[in-house]
């Protein structure tokens, strides 16, 4: 087996089935069209409390890390929900479209 070939696959897999697929980084539409998750929904309300609310105030808010934050807040701005205007300090955040509701 090659490099890119997981010890998982077994050896009768053909070749060219045994490579993993590529990530594009791009949201497919059902990703779109997807309702916001909890935590989502919560950055979103804070957004629209306070524009310039900080990442501190998010992570308060949410309960998770700064890193979490920042992982939500990009995954919000790649579905479109949300736009970062402005400098990153003295900016502020704007919802693009009204969110669906959790399930």
């Amino acid at each position: 087996m090659g490099a890119s070939v997981p010890e998982s696959v077994p050896e009768n897999v053909p070749e060219n089935k045994r490579k993993l697929p590529q990530r594009t980084g791009k949201l497919s539409q059902s990703n779109k069209a997807r309702s916001v998750n909890k935590i989502g929904q919560t950055i979103i309300d804070a957004i629209v409390n306070d524009p310039q609310v900080s990442r501190e105030r998010l992570m308060q808010l949410t309960g998770i890390s700064e890193g979490g934050v920042k992982k939500q807040l990009q995954r919000l701005k790649e579905r479109g929900l949300i736009d970062h205007e402005g400098p990153a300090k003295g900016g502020y955040w704007r919802v693009v479209v009204e969110p669906i509701p959790p399930c």
